[in-house]
């Protein structure tokens, strides 16, 4: 499986909403149907760190649809499209700076895949602060 270079790059402002978007291709590079897949980010200040400080799981991950939404229908320009959703109460809390994350998706036959692998995320300073 490979992914669309959608997440590059990855910066956000400390506190802000973001929508991340990824395209999950098979390995002949067409679109790759999501039915019944899961799916997860993570973001971690260094990779040995042991406690992710942004965990995101799609529906079947255990998590919901207002973590990772794997858009439906999983047919013409919708197919292998998922979206991930950063909140406020994300970043806020983290400090400005540099960090790490990857996505993983797992098939219906337990087949673990990394979609985005060791990718840098910078979380920018903020000027305004809205309560």
């Amino acid at each position: 499986m490979s992914h669309d270079q959608t997440l590059s790059p990855l910066k956000i402002t400390q506190g802000e909403n973001k929508t991340l978007k990824i395209i999950v291709k098979d390995v002949a590079k067409a679109l790759q149907d999501l039915t019944g897949y899961q799916i997860f980010f993570t973001l971690k200040k260094r990779y040995d760190d042991t406690t992710p400080l942004i965990l995101k799981r799609s529906t079947l991950a255990g998590g919901g649809d207002t973590q990772i939404l794997i858009v439906l229908p999983q047919t013409g320009t919708t197919k292998g499209l998922a979206r991930i959703f950063l909140l406020p109460s994300d970043s806020t809390p983290l400090q400005v700076g540099d960090y790490v994350c990857d996505c993983w998706v797992v098939d219906p036959g337990s087949i673990r895949t990394t979609i985005v692998a060791e990718k840098a995320f910078t979380i920018g300073p903020r000027v305004t602060i809205i309560p």
